[in-house]
């Protein structure tokens, strides 16, 4: 499944011009964080902490919570696989549509899994059987972001599941409904972040969790040491530092984002879908999005994200990352002639 992931620029050797396919920020990583990481360089002349121990510590001072509270990961998909190892061939609960790497993490450690559509996350009366459960807010692929306090209810209503929250895109929105403020209520959540999205450095792998101590002892015994790499680590520390400096604005990424989406609903093959994010489903009306993904690609050397592999979508939704308007303006020329060419 990691090959139905989006951002596959490597399909592409032709070139592309616009990657609207991937859920970072658009502008790519801050010059100043480049800098510090070139300086810190010789750290790889050694091995890292290998339970990233000291970045545990500085998350602590940050939230006012001790280490024991944080697990440090290659990214959120190493906090997903240590968590279903952790409760290996048990059952869960999805949400979707979703991230896949939910369901792929609890497939391999033989969890038997129940799908639920994401509106349930706001039904009253939603009662959980399995002992985990997965959903992320604001979503993933939908952008859809869930009032905090309607996840605290049903949490609080379902005490015998674990839900695991994939906070990766809160950064993303205008207002933030991160469960962490409600952290101590919740014994039986595991929240899930990364600083790859919101300070554009994928390709370093760094993320985490958050969760009481007797949550985050259980995790830890799947971790594997020296998972996260010493550059890896060095970028989590100056973020830590320099949070303030290097924190992208996301106000005017998403005005563009509902220009974007305006553009686009006034193409009548084309339906934008409300998000509180940056990214956002796009409804075919006609053809299918496998083969507008192509088109765009080969005509225009834009990249969407085809998410026709994400369970409860099918092939008739592309998921777009707003640009800068030079790049927005190119994919709706493309979109615009792919009207006229089917």
């Amino acid at each position: 499944m990691i090959y139905g992931h989006g951002d596959d620029l490597y399909a592409y050797p032709q070139g592309i011009r616009a990657n609207f396919s991937s859920n970072v920020w658009h502008l790519g990583t801050h010059p100043q964080l480049q800098a510090a990481l070139q300086n810190a360089i010789t750290t790889i002349d050694h091995y890292p902490d290998p339970n990233g121990d000291t970045i545990r510590q500085a998350l602590a001072r940050k939230y006012n919570l001790t280490p024991e509270h944080f697990t440090v990961t290659n990214g959120a998909a190493e906090a997903l696989y240590n968590i279903t190892q952790a409760w290996r061939q048990t059952a869960a609960t999805i949400f979707v549509p979703a991230f896949s790497e939910y369901e792929d993490a609890a497939t391999l450690n033989n969890i038997t899994l129940t799908f639920l559509p994401e509106e349930t996350l706001s039904h009253t009366d939603t009662t959980l059987t399995t002992p985990l459960a997965f959903l992320c807010n604001p979503n993933n692929p939908t952008g859809r972001s869930t009032p905090a306090e309607t996840l605290v209810k049903l949490i609080a209503d379902n005490p015998d599941t674990v839900f695991v929250v994939d906070e990766a895109y809160t950064d993303f929105t205008e207002i933030s409904q991160s469960l962490l403020p409600h952290l101590n209520a919740l014994p039986n959540v595991i929240l899930v972040r990364a600083y790859t999205k919101t300070y554009a450095i994928p390709g370093l792998r760094i993320g985490y969790t958050i969760s009481q101590p007797q949550l985050t002892a259980r995790i830890l015994k799947f971790k594997i040491p020296w998972s996260v790499n010493s550059l890896a680590l060095e970028a989590c520390r100056y973020i830590l530092q320099h949070e303030s400096t290097l924190r992208p604005n996301m106000s005017a990424l998403l005005t563009e984002t509902r220009w974007l989406q305006q553009q686009i609903n006034a193409l009548a093959p084309f339906e934008a879908q409300p998000s509180a994010t940056p990214f956002f489903l796009a409804k075919l009306n006609k053809g299918n999005s496998t083969e507008l993904k192509q088109y765009l690609a080969t005509e225009w050397q834009c990249l969407v994200r085809d998410a026709a592999n994400f369970r409860a979508l099918g092939n008739t939704y592309i998921r777009i990352a707003t640009q800068t308007r030079e790049k927005n303006e190119l994919l709706l020329n493309g979109l615009r002639a792919w009207t006229r060419h089917t």
